[in-house]
């Protein structure tokens, strides 16, 4: 039986309607779904931390830095005076040779570059700040110790550094546990150091006439 013709009218809207719709509906799922997968530009050093080469330029540079000037006071043979301090020094039986103290703080710092490095890497967070702030709370504090023991010659200040610096220290591995394994890994030479040099800074305060 034929159709009325009244019926083809309104049908040809009603499919062209879906069709339209259709078509709609699949372009704007695909342009959501691609939108999704795109990494907004201005929050990917937020999310994702700095870009390699800009992490690796700082963090050397900071820990570079830390070392130059703790080597200003050291007891090197650019500073015959406090060599001379140092050497007369009483000391423990358990004190390393100076070879040791050269081999061991290359070292060290190292690890702390690559510490610092795997931080700033890492995405934006909470304990990621804090583990920035304690990296860096304890570049100060090596940059610094070096002048109080050597520079001022106080073993007994020193000592009370290396102790605040120990906590810093632990502090990182603990927190750096939650942002980065590797990068708390890598903090762990110097809470072992630190710990054996506030022993050592103890006992020659212990067994010299010091004014600190």
């Amino acid at each position: 039986m034929p159709a009325k013709p009244g019926s083809r009218r309104r049908a040809r809207p009603m499919t062209t309607i879906r069709t339209v719709s259709l078509v709609i509906g699949t372009g704007t799922a695909s342009v959501i779904a691609r939108l999704s997968k795109r990494r907004p530009v201005m929050t990917d050093m937020k999310r994702y931390g700095l870009s390699p080469k800009l992490a690796a330029c700082l963090a050397v540079g900071v820990v570079i830095g830390a070392l130059a000037v703790g080597s200003r006071a050291s007891p090197s043979p650019a500073n015959p005076q406090t060599r001379r301090w140092y050497d007369r020094l009483h000391k423990p039986g358990f004190t390393p040779p100076a070879p040791v103290f050269a081999l061991a703080w290359p070292l060290i710092q190292t690890a702390q570059a690559y510490s610092g490095y795997r931080l700033l890497r890492a995405k934006s967070s909470p304990d990621r700040r804090t583990a920035l702030a304690l990296w860096g709370a304890n570049q100060v504090g090596i940059a610094g110790w070096s002048e109080v023991f050597f520079g001022q010659r106080a073993p007994g200040w020193a000592t009370a550094g290396s102790a605040v610096l120990e906590g810093s220290a632990i502090g990182l591995v603990a927190v750096g546990q939650r942002v980065d394994r590797r990068a708390a890994t890598a903090g762990l030479p110097l809470v072992a150091w630190v710990g054996f040099a506030t022993l050592l800074a103890e006992e020659i305060w212990r067994r010299n006439d010091t004014t600190g």
